[in-house]
């Protein structure tokens, strides 16, 4: 049997290992929690791609459409669907009291607990 292992930082885990590590650390979300995959990089010490992989094929949380503010990067609004995202409406931020019309560059994929 051949076990395939990865490099985290300075250590060395199998597949397995990074799956037990990660399923642990989504253990302490509860349900509608934003789980950033730059927390989950950091926590493993892997890059934020490789996260953005692990987190897509996973049933405990689903991906989300955040609207950031260009201007105080707060998080503004979600969505579960890209097709729902607005195409020329304003969206106004609570956080700095600015309204804007919405890019692509204003759009994070981040994850929901589910």
């Amino acid at each position: 049997m051949h076990i395939i292992h990865h490099t985290i930082g300075k250590r060395t885990f199998s597949r397995k290992e990074e799956k037990v590590m990660l399923d642990g650390f989504l253990a302490k979300y509860r349900k509608g929690d934003i789980v950033y995959p730059s927390a989950v990089a950091r926590y493993l010490g892997i890059a934020v791609e490789k996260a953005y992989k692990l987190l897509e094929g996973r049933s405990d949380v689903c991906p989300i459409f955040v609207v950031r503010c260009p201007f105080c990067s707060h998080l503004v609004k979600r969505w579960y669907s890209i097709s729902d995202l607005p195409d020329d409406e304003e969206i106004g931020c609570e956080h700095c009291d600015t309204v804007f019309t919405l890019t692509k560059y204003d759009i994070v994929v981040l994850y929901e607990k589910k």
